[in-house]
């Protein structure tokens, strides 16, 4: 295989034709050189070749990924190749980097595309300690990722958030409500009771 950078990997034809359909069909398919010419040439950079080899090949160890812009490179040529694999070491790969795992919204993105359901839900989740419904609150680099959603991507976590504050909303409502209507007998209460209800420093004024 040639990268687009003109790095050579010498691997062996066997293994790519069992790993992908794609890369069987490119290297049975007849070239203008003749048979003898076995190069196939890639779109890709080396380091998305080399991840796609180290994930092909028994490994003791996982390959590595700098940044979610690598690993959306490698993501898009998985799938260009059929290559589940891959996406599966790439799914390894970022959940064990706590500086990637930490960018919950460009996780969450990239596991959309990828389907990882899991990790949708999880980064999700951790979405919320990011006020999303605020651009005013949001930090720098929260509101940097945000911004790198599509439409849809960022109107499903908008209406996670609002659910969010909705349910603490009827969570209090629903406190309050039960006290009101609650069986104590307020006309006999006395200091005695030590009964006293506070009231929220946001209701007052």
């Amino acid at each position: 295989l040639k990268s687009s950078d003109n790095v050579t990997f010498h691997v062996h034809s066997s293994l790519l034709k069992e790993a992908s359909t794609v890369f069987e069909g490119m290297i049975c398919m007849p070239t203008p050189q003749g048979p003898t010419d076995n190069v196939v040439k890639l779109d890709e950079p080396a380091n998305v070749i080399g991840f796609m080899m180290d994930s092909i090949y028994p490994r003791d160890a996982f390959p590595s990924v700098s940044s979610y812009a690598e690993a959306w490179e490698i993501a898009k040529a998985a799938d260009k190749y059929m290559l589940g694999r891959v996406l599966t070491v790439l799914r390894g790969v970022v959940l064990q980097d706590r500086r990637l795992c930490g960018q919950s919204l460009r996780l969450y993105k990239l596991a959309r595309w990828c389907r990882w359901a899991d990790v949708v839900a999880s980064s999700s989740r951790a979405s919320l300690d990011n006020p999303l419904l605020n651009l005013r609150y949001m930090k720098p680099e929260t509101e940097e990722q945000f911004f790198e959603l599509s439409k849809g991507e960022a109107q499903d976590l908008l209406r996670l958030h609002k659910n969010r504050v909705a349910k603490i909303l009827d969570f209090r409502a629903g406190n309050l409500s039960e006290w009101i209507n609650s069986d104590y007998d307020y006309d006999n209460e006395s200091e005695e009771d030590g009964f006293m209800w506070y009231c929220p420093n946001d209701c007052v004024g």
